[in-house]
């Protein structure tokens, strides 16, 4: 410890007194730019009182009687003087302007101005020779000693000079003026000698208090010293009461010779029996010490060195016992003690039991690594051993196989029988887990009911599926838990393999669970292999996720149109909105990927109105161009319907349009209508009482039931390609459209048959009453200018849609796969 130190030897009465004669110039200095500023303002405005007396009142007898027009100009001269002063004093408040020699220039200037207004007003009589006095008034309070006398003497020469030129010219008459100029030069100089007299007394004072207020500030800053010498003290016993430390003073023999009272409470004694006693009594011995602890020498005990004592046995380093022998975990510092000689005295330390500290941790790097509810390893601890274990399979001669595991159902488990009865299943399974690998494999519970298996050092990849198999067959055992009946469940395994890919550890977990989720979408209670097909999947759909964000915005989509005819009036009745995607830097991406992809991750939303808003404004437009128009359908998801903000934005394009509402039809896939059939059902029944027409895309290939088909508000049914391309090749496919033709018709609905696309086809159909055709057969998807052209040409009779087969190019005929995919 540092040499105490006197705090009264710090006084330095010099240093003191200098400081309080600066502060003292410091403030005359502040007082000397107070008068100073007074002074300027006092200046500027005696200039404007005279300029304002010169020009209003008239008759004056005291200014500009004898000579106007230099009057006039002094004063305008002195006025600018003044505010160039004032301006520069006031506003850059320089330092430098209060010294002496801009001072007494400035009186200087004064004297001369205002010599010459006296000399320009009358002179004495005129009553301006009074504001001389002001001038040496301001020098005598401003400028100490002989330089102030220049200013009366200046004042009476000035004074003087203009009454002999004013009498000598025929100014003034008689010789009354100079009595009054001499008694005035008296008042000068008797005001200066005032002054100076007031100036030097005020100056004795404060060296006077200068000399006090030093007095006075050493026997505070004495006394403040004390004060603060036994507020430390004070303060230094609080420390050691307070502190959540023990603090224990030793002499050179190590015996306690002061303690606070937490080393009291830590080494469980009273404070009496604890001054006195010999700290190496509270060292734990060696033998006292667990086998697993670390035994060493003695001078390990840093206390112990730092006094160099002789121990008096071998202790342990990182414990130390209380006076009852209970040990614990000890952290403590040591400081020798030094007096003003220079001399070791003594010691303290400072120490803490840190027992519970210590288990906190170990509770901490064990929670770090392992799961606290099953005792598996976690996911960190996982993937850290997986990295290494890929690492060592350089060569790649052996399998490392990763097997994730999900619990199915686990949440209707977890809600029917309670949490208490899922966590106990889980410890169950994660026990059968831990019984079924080797030694070397390893069990991990990755999240929730989410575990992994690493299987290491493996003949055959295939190997995986017989403990996979295992985990079936055991997981579907009945776990028997300690109160109520067994419960049953099953789990589904994902599996991925090292092989010659070379996955790194999270790519191979990341491809587990892609088996995993397939192994889940074959219905449960059964494990699957990763596939990189599937990988390649993943990354391409979500590729075009991120893509499709920024589509609309960057104007990639386009719409195209497909007629549909009506084989009772042979002409085009309605058409077809089918959306197209041209990203711009990649090729063009169908709607059978991208829809899809939309619908999952929430786009579809934002296509969808998109496209209801693009299809509505082409309508519009082409019932201005061309009187009349078709209606158009689009294609609508399901998951579109499932809230009111589809129908209510569906109002507002076609009122913001001025169209009827059915001009916009809403096609809706078998399919899709059976994802949410109550929800999409509700909303169906609303837009179908605003008189929007709705029909069933791609009839046929989905799994409704024809009860729920009846409830629905349907106008339209469209027959899905598949069966059309069978028709003069399959008896069966035949079959079936004259069936689902009748039935339509026997519901009270229009039919519309897609893929037409050959004449066999087309009749057909017209032998069977179907009501409306739309394929290659008429016309490909075509853009808003060839579907422009075509709706001008049938309005104008130039063309008959009937013949549009034997008129159109061989390559409006060429179908391309799929020929019909829409929003």
């Amino acid at each position: 410890m540092e040499r105490d130190t006197d705090p009264f030897e710090s006084i330095d009465e010099d240093a003191i007194l200098a400081e309080q004669i600066s502060n003292r110039q410091l403030k005359k200095q502040e007082e000397r730019a107070l008068v100073l500023r007074v002074y300027n303002y006092y200046r500027v405005i005696l200039s404007f009182l005279l300029l304002i007396v010169f020009w209003e009142v008239p008759n004056q007898t005291f200014v500009g009687a004898l000579e106007p027009g230099l009057f006039q100009s002094v004063a305008m001269v002195y006025l600018a003087a003044n505010v160039a002063c004032s301006f520069f004093i006031l506003v850059r408040d320089d330092p430098r302007a209060v010294t002496d020699t801009p001072i007494a220039s400035l009186v200087i200037l004064d004297l001369f101005f205002l010599s010459a207004l006296l000399l320009a007003s009358g002179g004495v009589e005129s009553g301006l020779s009074y504001l001389l006095l002001f001038c040496v008034a301001f020098g005598a309070i401003m400028l100490q000693g002989r330089m102030s006398m220049l200013f009366a003497a200046i004042a009476t020469v000035c004074g003087i000079s203009v009454e002999y030129y004013l009498h000598a010219t025929g100014a003034t008459f008689g010789h009354q003026h100079y009595f009054e100029i001499a008694l005035l030069a008296v008042v000068f100089f008797l005001v200066d000698y005032l002054f100076q007299y007031v100036a030097n007394l005020i100056a004795e004072r404060d060296r006077e208090v200068v000399s006090l207020e030093a007095l006075d500030r050493i026997h505070h800053v004495a006394e403040r010293s004390r004060q603060e010498l036994e507020i430390s003290n004070a303060r230094f016993q609080v420390l050691l009461e307070s502190t959540g430390e023990g603090v224990l003073g030793l002499d050179m023999e190590g015996i306690i010779t002061f303690a606070n009272p937490r080393a009291c409470q830590l080494l469980e004694i009273d404070y009496q029996e604890l001054i006195g006693s010999d700290v190496q009594r509270f060292m734990v011995p060696a033998d006292a010490a667990s086998e697993s602890d670390k035994v060493v020498s003695i001078r390990e005990q840093k206390v112990l060195t730092l006094l160099d004592l002789p121990a008096k046995a071998t202790y342990d380093p990182g414990r130390w016992q209380t006076a009852t022998g209970e040990p614990f975990i000890i952290e403590y510092s040591a400081e020798a003690t030094i007096n003003k000689s220079g001399e070791r005295t003594g010691a303290v330390l400072l120490f803490l039991n840190i027992t519970q500290q210590r288990e906190n941790e170990e509770r901490v790097e064990y929670l770090a690594n392992f799961d606290e509810l099953t005792g598996l390893a976690n996911r960190t601890n996982f993937t850290g051993v997986l990295k290494s274990a890929i690492r060592r399979n350089v060569r790649g001669q052996r399998y490392i196989g990763i097997l994730i595991i999900d619990t199915d159902h686990f949440t209707v488990i977890n809600e029917k029988l309670g949490q208490k009865v899922g966590d106990e299943m889980l410890r169950m399974l994660a026990e059968r887990l831990k019984n079924l690998v080797r030694p070397g494999d390893m069990v991990a519970r990755l999240h929730g009911d989410q575990f992994a298996i690493m299987l290491v050092d493996m003949d055959h990849a295939e190997n995986a599926a017989i403990v996979a198999e295992k985990i079936n067959r055991e997981a579907s055992e009945p776990i028997s838990l300690d109160d109520g009946a067994p419960v049953t469940t099953s789990v589904s395994i994902g599996i991925a393999v090292t092989g010659s890919d070379d996955r790194d550890s999270d790519e191979l977990i990341s491809a587990a669970i892609s088996a995993l989720e397939i192994a889940k979408a074959h219905g449960r209670n059964t494990y699957r292999f990763f596939q990189p097909e599937m990988q390649k999947k993943a990354e391409e759909k979500k590729r075009v996720q991120m893509m499709l964000r920024s589509a609309i915005d960057n104007g990639e989509f386009h719409m195209m149109y497909q007629p549909i005819i009506s084989l009772r009036d042979q002409k085009i009745a309605t058409a077809e909105a089918l959306i197209r995607w041209h990203p711009a830097d990649a090729d063009p991406i169908r709607p059978d990927i991208f829809i899809p992809i939309a619908e999952e991750s929430g786009q579809i939303g934002n296509i969808g109105d998109w496209v209801l808003g693009s299809v509505a404004a082409q309508i519009k437009a082409w019932q201005e161009k061309l009187g009349v128009y078709p209606s158009v359908a689009i294609n609508v998801s399901s998951k579109q319907l499932r809230s009111h903000e589809f129908r209510e934005r569906f109002q507002d394009l076609i009122r913001h349009h001025n169209l009827p509402m059915g001009g916009v039809e809403l096609e809706l896939t078998e399919t899709g209508v059976m994802e949410d059939p109550t929800t999409t059902l509700d909303e169906l029944v609303k837009l179908h009482d605003l008189g929007v027409s709705i029909s069933i895309d791609d009839f046929g290939t989905g799994y409704s039931s024809l009860d729920y088909l009846r409830r629905l508000p349907l106008d339209i049914l469209k027959i899905d390609q598949s069966f059309t391309f069978g028709i003069g090749e399959s008896e069966h496919d035949e079959e079936i459209v004259r069936v689902m033709i009748r039935m339509a018709h026997a519901m009270g609905l229009k039919v519309i048959c897609e893929g037409v696309e050959t004449k066999e086809h087309l009749q057909f159909l017209k032998a069977h009453d179907c009501d409306y055709v739309q394929g290659y057969y008429f016309s490909k998807p075509l853009s808003v200018d060839d579907m422009t052209d075509l709706l001008t040409a049938e309005k104008d009779g130039t063309l008959n849609v009937m013949d549009l087969p034997e008129t159109a190019s061989e390559k409006a005929k060429v179908p391309v796969a799929p020929a019909h995919v829409s929003v």
